[in-house]
Parts: structure tokens; C-alpha cells; sequence
């Protein structure tokens, strides 16, 4: 089995573990934790797909003096969503989902017209993301929800042009000659059509792929976030008591400023804080549809 699959198989098992919220509930079981990826009274996993489409902007934060091609890019996900019965009261919904995704950024595949200037990229990517995050309605209702995901990926890079850069070249070659490991997050709103998850969601989406995979370097950069993303999740009653119908846009607020930090400073410095290898940047919005399956 190919080292670099492996790898990736290992990171998504630990990135599920700790992201299914087992150590934010002292007191439930084993049977308790297990019983969140089942239909339970208060728990009811309902599968979804989701596909997207958005622009998407590449760069280096290194000395990189070329220009890449705007990309746009499609998305597909299959997984598991659910409200949490628990948590969810007056008016304030909690969700969480699993899902697995495929997407494709492209160059070519766009509405607009493609530049004789500027690098082009074909780039393949799959992986697992974590959901989670607070609404404000009804279950039985419409509903908004803040939504916020991290994930981890493998992305195949094609570049497509290269320049009459060396410096810039040497770079590029990085990425183009083989599969590279990556990470995302996604911030976004997301309107639910009634029960159910048919739903519309705009999102911002900000991945880092790194040229080469150094897990020490990663673990240590990913332990760091997930302390900071996670803490809050310890005291879910207690900050709905305190602040109410104001804590879903406070804890989602809460969070993508920690992912923005934290991805900002990865673009910058690879595994923040921690330095490592060349980082490629994404950034971009989609426009999602779910619907149940």
C-alpha cells in the first residue's frame, strides 16, 4: 500500500476521533459516543449529498512573481447530518456531519474567458470533513445555520502552463510531479428549506497543500487548533445560558477567526507555528445544494 495513502488514512482516522466530539461530554459512555453515528431518540443521521460550485484564487506566499489562471471549482459530498436533541432548545439548533468529498479546480471549467498570461492548473482533491455549528429555528421549521468545517485531503496537482520563470518553475515542479496532502476550512451560511436538509449554503473555503508531508511538524500544528476550535464544546449549556439566542453567531464567529489565524499563518509559515515545506494557497466561495438521500 502506497506510504503516502497510509498516511492519510491514519490523519483521518485521529482527525475523526477527536473531531466527533468525544472528549467534549465527560460523562456519556462508550455506548454513548457510539450510539451519535446511529438513529437514537435523541440523535436521527440523515444521509445527504451536497454539490458545489465557486470561484478560486491560487498563490505562494514565497517569492513567486507569476500569475496563476482563476480557477473555479466543483465539489461533491456524501455523508451523515444530524441535530443534537440536547443542545437544541428555544429557538437554537446544534448540527453536526460527517461526510466524504471529491472535487475538481480547474482553470479551463469557468464562465469567463481564460487569460494567454497566466498558469493554469487542473487539481483533483478528496479527503473527509468534519460540520458543525449552531442555527437559530425550529427543527420542524426553516431555519439558518452558521456553519463551519475542517478537513483533510490528498490533492493531485496538474499544472497545465509553466513560465519562463525558473525560480517560479522550480516551485511549480513541486506540486505537479506527484499526489500532495492538504487541509481546509470552510465557513458559511447555510438557509434549510423547512425539516429536513434540503438547504442552500454560501461559503468561504481557505485550503493549504503542502509539498511535502511532515507529520510531526502537522500533528503538532493540528493538536494546537483542535485545542482552540474545541474548548468551547465543553461548555455548550453554560454559554447558552449566559448569552442565549446570541451564541450561534457567537460561537461561529469564535471559530472561523481561529481558523483564519491559524490558515493565514499555515499559508505563511507551512505548519504554523511550526516551519515545514512549500505551501500552495487556495482560497475561494461556493454555492452549495443538499438534499436528503
Amino acid at each position: 500500500m502506497n506510504i503516502r495513502l497510509i498516511k492519510l488514512i491514519l490523519a483521518l482516522s485521529f482527525f475523526f476521533l477527536v473531531q466527533s466530539n468525544i472528549w467534549s461530554q465527560e460523562e456519556e459512555s462508550i455506548g454513548d459516543i457510539i450510539s451519535r453515528y446511529f438513529n437514537t431518540e435523541e440523535n436521527v443521521n440523515i444521509p445527504l449529498l451536497e454539490l458545489s460550485y465557486g470561484p478560486e484564487w491560487l498563490s505562494f506566499y514565497s517569492d513567486f512573481s507569476s500569475s496563476f489562471e482563476d480557477n473555479y471549482t466543483t465539489e461533491i459530498q456524501y455523508g451523515f447530518f444530524r441535530y443534537d436533541k440536547r443542545l437544541s432548545r428555544n429557538g437554537i439548533l446544534y448540527f453536526s456531519s460527517e461526510r466524504a468529498f471529491f472535487g475538481n479546480s480547474s482553470s479551463r471549467f469557468k464562465p469567463s474567458s481564460v487569460s494567454d498570461y497566466t498558469i493554469k492548473t487542473e487539481m483533483y482533491r478528496y479527503g473527509g470533513t468534519y460540520y458543525n455549528g449552531f442555527g437559530i429555528g425550529e427543527e420542524k421549521g426553516s431555519k439558518f445555520l452558521f456553519s463551519h468545517s475542517s478537513s483533510i485531503m490528498q490533492v493531485q496537482s496538474d499544472i497545465e502552463s509553466f513560465t519562463n520563470n525558473e525560480n517560479d518553475n522550480r516551485l511549480l515542479y513541486q506540486f505537479e510531479t506527484e499526489t500532495n496532502f492538504g487541509m481546509a476550512y470552510s465557513s458559511g451560511l447555510i438557509y434549510v428549506f423547512g425539516e429536513g436538509v434540503t438547504s442552500l449554503e454560501i461559503k468561504y473555503h481557505h485550503n493549504v497543500i503542502w509539498s511535502d508531508f511532515q507529520f510531526l511538524e502537522w500533528s503538532g500544528s493540528w493538536i494546537l487548533e483542535n485545542l482552540l476550535q474545541r474548548t468551547p464544546d465543553l461548555f455548550h449549556e453554560y454559554f447558552i445560558s449566559q448569552f442565549g439566542a446570541y451564541y450561534p453567531i457567537i460561537y461561529h464567529i469564535y471559530k472561523t477567526g481561529i481558523s483564519y489565524l491559524i490558515y493565514e499563518g499555515r499559508s505563511r509559515n507551512s505548519y504554523w507555528p511550526f516551519k515545514g515545506s512549500e505551501v500552495l494557497t487556495q482560497r475561494g466561495v461556493r454555492l452549495g445544494v443538499k438534499f436528503a438521500l
